[in-house]
């Protein structure tokens, strides 16, 4: 008999050690979960924070529209000779501190495109970064949660 309940009590032993490794890991579970969740909105605020400091860069800028595009171009040269031959105003590469092929950031573009979509391209328009549409004749900053 006391062969048996030794038994038992290392059984009873390697049981609650198991356990406790279960324990353990359902804690160590709950934790990844919680610093995967903060992570994830930390990502998001970033994105965000990188997304209004791309388009800040953008801000105080000149847009052209139908420049061809040619490979391997240099931009601030292209803009610089369509400005003093085109609108007749002396320009050269040094008046241009930064040339870009695109304005808004990609995420901003695509906000743009479904404005257009939605409310007709001829009703909407940015400024500074920002997406602006015409509804019952008023001006409105346009957001994609729009209805």
């Amino acid at each position: 008999m006391d062969e048996v309940d030794s038994k038992l009590a290392r059984m009873n032993d390697k049981f609650n050690d198991k356990l406790n490794k279960l324990d353990k890991l359902d804690e160590l579970d709950s934790k990844l979960r919680n610093t995967a969740s903060a992570n994830s909105l930390a990502v998001k605020q970033l994105d965000s924070r990188l997304n209004i400091c791309e388009q800040s860069v953008k801000n105080n800028s000149l847009r052209f529209y139908g420049l061809k595009e040619n490979d391997n171009e240099n931009v601030p040269e292209l803009i610089s000779s369509f400005v003093t031959s085109a609108l007749k105003i002396p320009c050269c590469m040094t008046d241009i501190n930064f040339a870009f092929r695109i304005d808004l950031t990609k995420e901003r573009y695509k906000i743009l495109l479904a404005a257009k979509e939605k409310y007709g391209k001829d009703k909407v328009w940015t400024t500074g970064g920002r997406i602006y549409f015409l509804k019952d004749g008023k001006k409105l900053l346009y957001t994609p949660n729009d209805e």
